[in-house]
């Protein structure tokens, strides 16, 4: 989103903003496919990290320029990073490889989706969106949202 876009939303009359990063992105089973050991692509990954990054110097910038602009950034890449490490203190067995792929209409499903981190090559599961809109929500506000988490944002005047 471009700065005008933020000031246009902002002159309309918002003032609190929920952003969401973007996680491990070439941790996803479409992207481990695409390496010939299946591991994570390190590129999109720092491409990923890049963003964080970038994002975040914005959502500063405009907390300090935009008077009463307050923000959280969902930091989806500090809370993928310790669930694919530590995938059973999440709940999750499978972290690597999709629930089904391809994913079609008439596609058999894996027994037990909540345990699974991805449904398909690039998309997460219920039980994951679970996860991280919790940690985001209301996780530590250092690690996994910033400034503030989402849940001290809403609950802000």
């Amino acid at each position: 989103m471009r700065l005008a876009q933020w000031e246009t939303l902002y002159d309309l009359g918002a003032r609190k903003f929920a952003v969401i990063g973007t996680g491990l992105i070439g941790c996803t089973p479409a992207r481990r496919s695409s390496t010939p050991s299946g591991d994570c692509n390190h590129d999109l990954n720092d491409l990923s990290l890049r963003f964080k990054t970038a994002t975040k110097a914005l959502l500063e910038e405009l907390s300090i320029s935009l008077q009463g602009f307050k923000y959280s950034f969902g930091d989806l890449y500090e809370i993928t990073a310790p669930v694919f490490s530590n995938p059973l203190a999440f709940g999750f067995t499978e972290v690597k490889a999709a629930c089904c792929s391809p994913c079609t209409g008439s596609s058999t499903y894996c027994r037990d989706r909540g345990r699974y981190f991805f449904l398909d090559g690039v998309h997460s599961t219920q039980a994951a969106y679970k996860v991280t809109v919790e940690m985001s929500f209301r996780g530590d506000a250092i690690l996994f949202a910033s400034p503030i988490n989402m849940e001290t944002l809403v609950n802000s005047t």
